[in-house]
């Protein structure tokens, strides 16, 4: 099935910062440290790609797994156009994008015990930000060209990552 988030322990605070990133210094340092281009080309700024992959693994977890392979299979297949100005190419990209967003919240609270209200809201706003994060092919052809910064698509994992560790799912709302 899906993978989302549990309900945290009673008495664990909504505002820590993962251990990952090593305390309050550490995370400040790392984000606004040394940002030198070759970190913004790798697609963060001023942490390491490991950093990088563990925000959009954060995300991830609120979008459900069947979403994520359907969008990243539409996605491979998008790659083996050579027009991109194909109206096919332009019609796939759009539906499979507009379809995921769609059904990541649908899937949520179709198939998910676990607040579903919540989650299907929180599934609804990820769903966008981990398709930019991953450089999605609706950002990088949009009518209004090439629409992808690497620094804004880490700047949206970091935001949301951390406003969803505000979040305290219930342990049911209909």
């Amino acid at each position: 099935m899906t993978r989302l988030v549990g309900l945290r322990p009673e008495g664990e605070s909504a505002f820590k910062i993962p251990p990952f990133l090593g305390g309050p210094a550490k995370f400040i340092k790392r984000l606004f440290g040394s940002t030198t281009e070759g970190s913004f080309k790798s697609g963060n700024a001023g942490g390491t790609r490991r950093d990088y992959q563990e925000y959009l693994e954060a995300i991830s977890k609120y979008i459900p797994v069947e979403i994520l392979a359907a969008y990243l299979a539409t996605e491979q297949i998008l790659n083996t156009y050579e027009d991109r100005n194909e109206v096919s190419f332009l019609v796939i990209m759009y539906v499979s994008f507009f379809v995921c967003l769609t059904l990541a919240p649908t899937y949520v609270h179709l198939f998910e015990g676990k607040s579903k209200k919540t989650h299907s809201v929180m599934a609804f706003i990820a769903f966008p930000i981990w398709a930019y994060a991953m450089k999605g092919m609706i950002f990088l052809h949009s009518p209004l060209g090439d629409i992808y910064i690497a620094q804004f698509a880490f700047f949206l994992l970091i935001m949301f990552s951390l406003i969803s560790g505000c979040y305290r799912p219930r342990s049911r709302d209909s």
